[in-house]
């Protein structure tokens, strides 16, 4: 069967599809038993296939979400650079296409339609790319920067409210981490262990390297439990690549010049700079002095997606495995977006130096599909400063690099990998200590550590610009939202420095709630001001962009026109006036639709928690049908009511309100104009907290965290309790609502028990709650989605991610 599924989604237009080799089928039997799986291959050796093909591969065969046949939920499948997400994306989506048919494979999650049973949802979620920043999809494509962060409870591309809704995904599903080997020691690598560990039993994990030394990868199947599957060299050799390729190395104690690249230039050239300005340099002096028959193309991370996109469309078609043949003349300046995972190939790649294992990547860029190629490795303008890499291992590198030209093939880059990292890598996992970085995501998941995606994944925390030289002018709205520009936030503290008093910082204006009420633009008055920004925009005087060169900061240039997404990539919420009841069963009849896609999820954490799966259904079942409890107080429903006998009189009744009129875009002014609208997350958990944690017989950290998943439905770190007071009749209006009918429902009898509030609820800090927090996380994701899909469902009109 498993042979028959390969054969499909590996089927193209000049093949019927090829048998997968020994070691994918190795792979497909580890994973489909729910193993963790450290898989060691070469570049370009169908890594891929082998983590995708046992999930499509359930599905074809009828073990669909909801099926308990599936063996997991969805793939989540994690790169550590974008481009390798998207292009890999691309390759995924056209195989199933042919395997499933067009009209069932859908690339959004954001309009996820859980009434359709018969689609395939292959997504993409990067800081370009936002096609599903909630993780909706089954297939999900993304990088070890999106998942990491929504596992520490800090996800990159939503605002801080929604903090705590991704982290419920990973519960049931298959995580794959391509080029592991990539991660930071100390910062992202620790906190994939350390997710992996806590995950144990909860989702399967498939880690595949190419490049961990083999003392590290012992020790890391050590400490994961992971089934360790690695190609034998008579396997190695059989592969297509393997047995026909020669690719010679050679080490050039001068740094990279234009002159030198054109002169070793064949057909197909690509040079690797380790920074965007040394690559922009780069291709200024080799377009300058290239042929007139030679095109040159420069690649990096700061262009905006559109023009990416089109740049990385060309490089397939020049680059990729159907052009090996053409005849063309063609050089590619670039940096490390291209390292790993790009499936094309040079026969000339110039690289500048870095550590042996990022070579390594490099070079699976040149003779990828077999034939000669050679890889010439030059020193840096300055040998001391070796940034953005380690010096130690750069320099160690530079000791061991052949100096004459050397035939290389696996085993001897492996046995250079080893010279280089070995050491440094098992002393790094000898003295990892799973309980210390435990302690650091648990502050991160608590809220308490803002620098929290710095320490625990890597100095990431980019910052979303836009070039303009009016920022009043840019629309932000559900048909509209800009393009911007992902830049690393270092990068924009040291250019503020200088050009402060040309920018401007984006601030939310945020009502408490999922009410969106706009963004209002600030002028810098000082460079330290640029600390917390998450979106600026910067004047044309001193930021160039175009699409040949990207953004050049520092740079003078015209103002672009602003290109725009014809969807924002985070939720608009637009509502229409719904009673409590109405919004109580349309919640309900999401979940029963949702949770059909987290009954893998479910087994699991009912085994983890040795509780019945059956009972943790029907607890989940309660919660999103009284989520809203709070709302029933005597203060929120009288904002209420005042609000929409405003905004649509002919709509008022005394009925108990979920939902008012309110059109995120039309509305925004008028209700910042409103006083503040009362808070009911945490008011709703107090009440149901009596019964929860008495008369409904559950386990104490059970009963804490359905209570936390209702007080953090609107915001990922909810902890304060209000005195309220419910109006008459509560229990009339919640009777026939749900199966478990909750007594004791009760507002707090003083500002005492408000205080007590928060000892109630799930506290990441403590080990007596830990055991508990991936049923917090599962039970918050399906109340937040559960109420999203009712609210757009009764909005039939409009489209609440437009």
């Amino acid at each position: 069967m498993f042979l028959e599924t390969f054969r499909k989604i590996t089927k193209h237009e000049k093949s019927k599809g090829f048998d997968p080799y020994p070691y994918q089928v190795r792979v497909a039997d580890a994973v489909m038993a729910g193993r963790n799986v450290l898989l060691i291959a070469p570049t370009g050796s169908g890594k891929t296939w082998a983590a995708v093909a046992p999930f499509i591969h359930a599905r074809l065969n009828g073990a669909g979400a909801g099926d308990r046949a599936a063996f997991a939920d969805r793939l989540i499948y994690a790169l550590p650079l974008r481009t390798l997400a998207s292009s890999l994306h691309a390759d995924v989506v056209k195989a199933a296409r042919a395997a499933f048919g067009e009209e069932h494979v859908v690339v959004s999650g954001k309009e996820r339609d859980y009434r359709r049973r018969d689609r395939l949802y292959i997504t993409i979620q990067t800081g370009e790319a936002q096609d599903d920043p909630l993780f909706n999809g089954d297939i999900i494509f993304t990088t070890i920067d999106q998942l990491l962060s929504s596992y520490i409870n800090v996800p990159l591309s939503l605002p801080r409210k929604l903090s705590n809704i991704n982290a419920g995904a990973l519960i049931g599903a298959q995580i794959v981490l391509d080029e592991f080997h990539l991660l930071e020691e100390g910062k992202s690598l620790s906190t994939a262990i350390e997710m992996v560990d806590r995950l144990r039993g909860l989702a399967s994990v498939l880690i595949m390297t190419a490049t961990l030394s083999n003392l590290g990868c012992a020790r890391l199947a050590s400490i994961i439990d992971a089934h360790q599957i690695e190609l034998e060299e008579a396997e190695r050799l059989k592969l297509p690549a393997e047995s026909k390729r020669q690719r010679d190395w050679r080490f050039v104690g001068a740094p990279l010049d234009a002159s030198s690249i054109l002169s070793a230039h064949k057909q197909r050239t690509i040079v690797l700079c380790n920074t965007v300005n040394r690559a922009q340099d780069m291709y200024l002096g080799i377009k300058n002095a290239a042929p007139k028959d030679t095109d040159v193309l420069l690649l990096h991370s700061r262009f905006y997606p559109d023009d990416r996109g089109q740049k990385e469309a060309e490089i397939i078609r020049r680059f990729g495995k159907a052009a090996q043949a053409k005849g063309d003349s063609i050089i590619l300046v670039t940096t490390q977006v291209i390292e790993a995972g790009m499936d094309i190939s040079c026969d000339v790649l110039h690289t500048e130096i870095a550590p042996a294992n990022s070579l390594v990547q490099r070079a699976g860029r040149c003779a990828r599909y077999g034939g000669a190629g050679e890889v010439i490795i030059y020193e840096l303008l300055e040998a001391d400063k070796t940034a953005p890499y380690d010096m130690k291992l750069v320099c160690k590198t530079r000791d061991v690099l052949p100096q004459e030209q050397t035939a290389m093939d696996f085993a001897i880059e492996r046995r250079l990998i080893d010279s280089v990292h070995g050491v440094p890598e098992t002393g790094f996992l000898d003295g990892f200590s799973m309980y210390g970085h435990r302690q650091q995501v648990a502050r991160a998941m608590s809220g308490d550590d803002p620098g929290a995606v710095h320490a625990l994944i890597r100095d990431i925390d980019n910052i979303q610009a836009v070039v303009t030289d009016n920022p009043n002018l840019i629309e932000f709205s559900r048909h509209k939202w800009p393009m911007s520009l992902s830049v690393p936030r270092s990068i924009v503290n040291r250019a503020a420095k200088d050009i402060f008093n040309h920018m401007w910082l984006a601030e939310l204006n945020d009502t408490g709630d999922d009410l969106w009420s706009g963004i209002t633009w600030r002028k810098m008055d000082e460079p330290k001001s640029i600390a917390g920004a998450w979106y600026v925009a910067i004047h044309p005087e001193v930021a160039a962009y175009s699409g040949e060169h990207g953004l050049m900061l520092g740079a003078s240039g015209s103002a672009p026109e602003v290109k725009y997404l014809d969807r924002p990539p985070i939720p608009l919420y637009s509502y229409k006036r719904e009673t409590f009841k109405e919004h109580a069963a349309r919640s309900l009849n999401a979940f029963e639709r949702i949770s059909e896609n987290y009954s893998n999820g479910l087994h699991k954490l009912a085994t983890s928690l040795a509780v019945g799966a059956a009972d943790v259904k029907r607890l989940a079942r309660m919660i999103v049908t009284l989520h809203d409890l709070g709302k029933l107080s005597v203060e929120w429903q009288s904002f209420a009511q005042t609000w929409q006998s405003k905004k649509r009189p002919e709509c008022f009744s005394q009925e108990p309100l979920a939902h008012t009129d309110y059109d995120p875009v039309e509305d925004a002014a008028a209700l910042r104009s409103m006083p503040p609208r009362p808070p009911h997350a945490a008011e709703g958990a107090f009440a149901l907290g009596h019964w929860l944690f008495g008369e409904a017989g559950l386990v104490p950290g059970v009963a804490r965290a359905a209570m936390s998943a209702i007080a953090r439905h609107h915001s990922g770190h909810t902890a304060s309790l209000r005195e309220f007071t419910f109006i008459e009749g509560i229990d009339k209006v919640i009777d026939g609502l749900v199966d478990l009918k909750p007594t004791g429902l009760r507002a707090p009898a003083d500002l005492i028990e408000c205080k007590q509030f928060p000892e109630y609820l799930i506290n990441p800090l403590s080990d007596e709650h830990e055991p508990f927090l991936p049923l917090y996380w599962y039970l918050a994701r399906l109340v937040r989605l559960s109420d999203q899909l009712a609210t757009k469902e009764v909005n039939a009109d409009e489209i609440k991610y437009r």
